[in-house]
């Protein structure tokens, strides 16, 4: 079937078949088809599913040709289109991409097919899904302009997805290029260098966080050579007390890996743990702000002989004191303990500076920049006197908070102003707190 004009009355009638018969099919219980209805049955669903979106685009395309986003006040068609339909901004971001590569476009002169027409046809036919098509327009953002034969691509990918998944059709795209481009071009190292990053999510309920990001050539290089010696299967193994780390011999590997239930990505994930483990007990790492660069890991007394609850650390992170204890076993400097009133032992100095345990033993008491409202992680702070040391303060553990660099420079040794911040004692942890100046 192909593309047809036709009345708004014949349109609206389709459109109300299509909600009719919607309704019908999600109402109803298929408990009662054979299997092999079942699957035809999946596959006739599919097929109708996968036509859906040639409809939406082209409904996307003509209001933006009606200007209709403009007439309703919004920015563009993606804000139109969160804020009627209530889509996710990445499914609107999708599907206004949709409508410019894979909709017809009316012209005062005519029409004019779009930039995926291969990808739009075979949507129309239900041969592939709307994942397939975004995995060919994702090959296309990644294809280097000295491709020249972009039809020739765009029917070796369609073809790829009537009988593949989409992570196979991007498989196939890499491949294709490489074929149709065997010279390639030069990387850009400017583009590289900014696309670069890797960034730490938020720790969810079971202290588990999200890693993502982009990697350097440099950086992808090292971490391949960490995973081909630490993430082999039998190594580094936590789960499997005699799993080797180093120097097994291949029949002790052989009988680790039968005993290893990990996927890849739990074996990698093990393997970079382990490599930062040997990077941090090297002590190659130097210091921070005065002490070793190692986990610095809190709990009480309390929580020590129950082993219950959950341990800190100086960067905000939190672990379970099982964690902690076997972290603590490996490396004494890990671990700083407080008592049953979170107080850490008292190490008085006569020094201008704080020692390196007077800072630790605040990391854990205060375990970040005391000023209100501030989120900034102890390993970001400056130990600050109380009283200012030029006053007569003395660098004494319970005369020591912890500030930010922002919040420590907003601090007047020499009187409040209105814009200046004033040093209180509360409990046993000092305060940063704005003077009233």
């Amino acid at each position: 079937m192909t593309e047809a004009v036709c009345t708004s009355a014949q349109y609206l009638d389709a459109l109300a078949a299509f909600e009719h018969a919607t309704e019908i099919l999600a109402s109803a219980d298929p408990v009662l088809l054979s299997s092999p209805e079942v699957l035809a049955s999946l596959s006739r669903l599919e097929v109708a599913v996968r036509r859906v979106p040639v409809a939406q685009h082209a409904l996307v395309q003509v209001a933006h040709e009606q200007g209709l986003p403009g007439t309703l006040g919004y920015t563009g068609l993606k804000e139109m289109l969160i804020d009627r339909l209530r889509l996710a901004g990445t499914e609107a971001r999708d599907r206004v991409a949709g409508a410019r590569g894979r909709a017809i476009e009316h012209l005062p002169c005519g029409v004019a097919q779009p930039r995926f027409a291969l990808t739009m046809a075979a949507q129309r036919q239900g041969a592939i899904s709307e994942r397939h098509a975004l995995t060919i327009e994702q090959v296309f953002r990644t294809c280097p302009p000295s491709v020249d034969k972009p039809d020739v691509l765009e029917d070796i990918l369609v073809t790829a997805a009537r009988e593949a998944t989409p992570k196979h059709v991007a498989k196939v795209g890499r491949r294709a290029i490489e074929l149709l481009d065997p010279d390639g071009v030069e990387p850009n190292p400017e583009k590289a260098r900014r696309a670069r990053g890797l960034e730490i999510g938020r720790q969810d309920k079971n202290l588990i966080s999200d890693f993502g990001g982009t990697l350097s050539a440099e950086c992808r290089a090292l971490m391949e050579a960490v995973f081909a010696k630490y993430a082999r299967p039998g190594m580094n193994n936590p789960d499997d007390p005699d799993s080797p780390a180093e120097g097994a011999t291949a029949e002790e590997l052989s009988e680790a890996a039968q005993r290893d239930h990990r996927s890849l990505a739990q074996r990698q994930h093990d393997a970079l743990t382990h490599a930062l483990r040997l990077a941090v007990s090297s002590g190659e790492l130097g210091q921070h702000r005065g002490l070793p660069c190692v986990p610095i890991i809190t709990m009480s007394i309390d929580q020590l002989e129950s082993e219950t609850g959950i341990a800190t650390t100086t960067t905000g992170g939190r672990l379970s004191i099982t964690d902690a204890i076997r972290m603590a076993g490996t490396n004494p400097k890990y671990f700083l303990l407080l008592d049953l009133h979170q107080r850490p032992l008292y190490l008085g100095r006569e020094k201008r500076l704080a020692t390196a345990d007077q800072r630790i033993a605040l990391y854990g008491s205060e375990h970040g920049c005391t000023a209100p409202g501030c989120d900034a992680p102890a390993t970001r702070t400056q130990v600050h006197h109380v009283t200012e040391w030029q006053n007569g303060g003395r660098t004494d553990i319970t005369s020591l908070t912890l500030a930010c660099d922002a919040h420590h420079a907003k601090v007047n040794p020499t009187g409040l102003t209105p814009c200046s911040w004033e040093c209180q004692i509360f409990g046993v942890s000092g305060v940063v707190s704005p003077g009233l100046g």
